[in-house]
């Protein structure tokens, strides 16, 4: 394939896939994005398996008010060997990610409006969820310029490992709220948080940044601190912060 998708599940309510393996790392490589859930409401896809050439899993909301965009349940399964794991691309909240391994993607996480022109709203990141072995650029990279305060990506216990650039990359212009809730990142060749934006809010509490090439956190907004509480560094090689960061 050269574009397109394998499956677009659009407009699909009210349903759950199981066991559906897209491809898969046993797979030839030769699909171009993997499944698109585009325009969804009270989906569950579990047990499952996906790769492609660009997305693996796609996932974005239909802009405008009434239109379906919330609640995917994306459950139990492997997203490897393609160059965006998992792309959530604008008006969608309710993702609810668990018990997932992102591994071995050009970038594990993208969250953008590529695919759809309205801020994504609440992203929740399980502790069973392990973004591995990125090859290029962030494991996650927060770039959705549509998104306010009330927008809420959240990690709760991940693990974000990799020997790409930077663990979570908050890009600038962003101006939604990151937290991240325990876990680990570490062994980054940069930092392992990394905020370029001057408005986004980023706390985090309880998380162990270990191994990074550069800081743990590093904070290059001149307006905003980012808030880490009950964190533990180890074996940072530039040091442990820079920039605001409030301990």
């Amino acid at each position: 394939m050269k574009d397109g998708s394998a499956i677009h599940a659009k407009q699909l309510v009210r349903s759950m896939l199981e066991s559906l393996v897209v491809d898969g790392q046993d797979g030839n490589g030769n699909l171009w994005n993997g499944i698109w859930f585009d325009g969804v409401d009270q989906v569950v896809y579990r047990s499952m398996e996906a790769r492609a050439q660009a997305d693996a899993v796609r996932v974005n909301g239909i802009a405008g008010k009434g239109n379906p965009k919330a609640d995917l349940f994306l459950q139990s399964g492997k997203i490897s060997f393609s160059d965006v794991g998992l792309r959530v691309g604008g008006a969608f909240g309710g993702l609810y990610a668990d018990a997932l391994n992102i591994i071995a993607n050009g970038r594990g996480v993208v969250i953008d409006n590529s695919l759809a022109d309205e801020a994504n709203r609440e992203l929740f990141f399980g502790p069973l969820v392990a973004i591995d072995s990125t090859k290029r650029g962030a494991a996650v990279t927060l770039e959705d310029a549509k998104a306010g305060p009330a927008s809420w990506t959240q990690f709760t216990g991940s693990w974000v490992a990799s020997e790409a650039t930077d663990g979570v990359l908050v890009a600038q212009g962003v101006r939604s709220t990151l937290v991240v809730q325990g876990g680990s990142i570490f062994n980054f060749k940069r930092d392992g948080i990394r905020n370029e934006s001057q408005n986004a809010s980023v706390f985090v509490s309880q998380t162990i940044f270990r191994f990074n090439k550069g800081r743990g956190i590093n904070n290059q907004s001149k307006v905003l601190d980012v808030s880490a509480s009950g964190v533990v560094f180890q074996h940072n090689e530039l040091g442990n912060v820079e920039g605001k960061v409030k301990q």
